[in-house]
């Protein structure tokens, strides 16, 4: 077994809720010296896991374990995402206040709900980056302008074609802001109206918050790790961050999770697929079983060898990385959510072209813009 795949094994091992650190999950033992417990923390640091990792370890009684720098580091990189996550959901209530007093119903989503739910452990693990938010698309100028008005001010211009505005921020703040019109980079999935429409209101520190349903926040989190974030599913990358996310879900609403509802979700865009994969690397990487109404599938038995494979195999992981870069901007999902969804392979691909054409569009004063030109010839609007 390779260096890499007992790390990532060592660190799946640990963070498994169910099962302790020494027991026989993975098959392996857990770390026994500095240098491989070193390896797992940084494969947790690169996964926004060290948190996640300290707080499993001391739930399993084992922190003695730990050597005392990676005990101290560990120690720290919790307390201080305990601060960040308070300062950043203080953040999160004067926009959403200011938003709920002009009458704009927004749902927050993804990670940022852990910051009201009554779920200690999740936010005290979940590590956060931006705020995802919501908003009835009839609305999306003015909560724009409203977030303005608190001192927000655009720091990164996004493709205007995708599914939230560009994203904000505020000096002195943690978190960026980004106000979504639709809930990823999909309309059928997971439509904004119905998320919006089914949002569950929690009161939390005196005001009224919207969350999606437990079943919507099983999708999105499906969805967002297999196909929108990083093509994870094609590419077979192991999504760790996003499998411990389910587990935090799971471990508080598996019973309101409707998984036959979660199949349906993914099947208007024909990515139902991905469910039975999915859970099946969380059931052998995190010990979360399989649901009782998903079988586990031959393909998802594949996908599993594929993305192990990968750190069998020296090089291999940086490879595909590498090509799933490349081909990260002219995907299927980007192509369809601009274009709409069309029947036939030879359509796909002649909106593919269609959106190299803009993205080169974009750079005609830079590298290509020969190229744009003939493409503009071309596809002429």
């Amino acid at each position: 077994m390779s260096t890499a795949l007992q790390t990532l094994l060592s660190l799946c091992q640990c963070l498994q809720s169910s099962v302790p650190a020494d027991g026989p999950a993975t098959g392996k033992d857990p770390p026994a010296n500095a240098e491989q417990w070193t390896a797992v923390i940084e494969l947790a640091t690169a996964h926004y896991l060290a948190p996640a990792l300290w707080l499993a370890l001391q739930e399993k009684g084992c922190v003695d374990r730990l050597p005392p720098d990676a005990r101290r580091f560990l120690s720290e990189a919790h307390r201080l995402n305990v601060v960040r996550n308070t300062k950043i959901r203080e953040q999160a209530l004067e926009l959403l206040e200011a938003l709920g007093r002009a009458d704009i119903k927004t749902v927050i989503m993804k990670g940022g709900v852990y910051l009201f739910e009554d779920n200690q452990q999740a936010f005290e693990a979940r590590m956060m980056v931006d705020l995802d938010l919501l908003v009835p698309e009839a609305q999306l100028e003015a909560s724009f302008q409203i977030t303005r008005g608190l001192g927000y001010e655009i720091y990164e211009k996004s493709d205007e074609l995708f599914q939230h505005l560009d994203p904000m921020v505020r000096r002195g703040d943690l978190a960026s802001i980004e106000l979504h019109r639709h809930v990823g980079m999909q309309r059928a999935v997971l439509p904004a109206e119905e998320v919006l429409r089914d949002a569950i209101q929690m009161k939390a520190w005196g005001s009224f918050v919207y969350v999606p349903t437990p079943t919507q926040r099983a999708t999105q989190n499906i969805f967002h790790s297999e196909v929108q974030s990083q093509n994870n599913y094609a590419l077979g990358l192991i999504p760790l961050r996003h499998l411990h996310d389910l587990m935090l879900l799971r471990a508080r609403h598996e019973a309101e999770i409707d998984w036959r509802a979660v199949k349906r979700h993914l099947s208007r865009g024909g990515y139902d697929y991905l469910l039975p994969g999915y859970l099946y690397l969380a059931d052998r990487f995190l010990d979360l079983p399989m649901p009782a109404v998903v079988a586990t599938t031959a393909a998802a038995r594949r996908h599993y060898v594929w993305c192990i494979a990968q750190f069998r195999v020296p090089g291999l992981q940086a490879l595909v990385s590498l090509v799933g870069t490349v081909s990260h901007p002219l995907r299927r999902p980007p192509v369809e959510y601009i274009y709409g969804e069309r029947p036939g392979l030879i359509s796909l691909q002649i909106n593919r072209l269609r959106y190299l054409r803009y993205l080169l569009s974009l750079h005609k004063a830079g590298a290509f813009p020969k190229l744009s030109r003939v493409f503009g010839r071309i596809f002429r609007s």
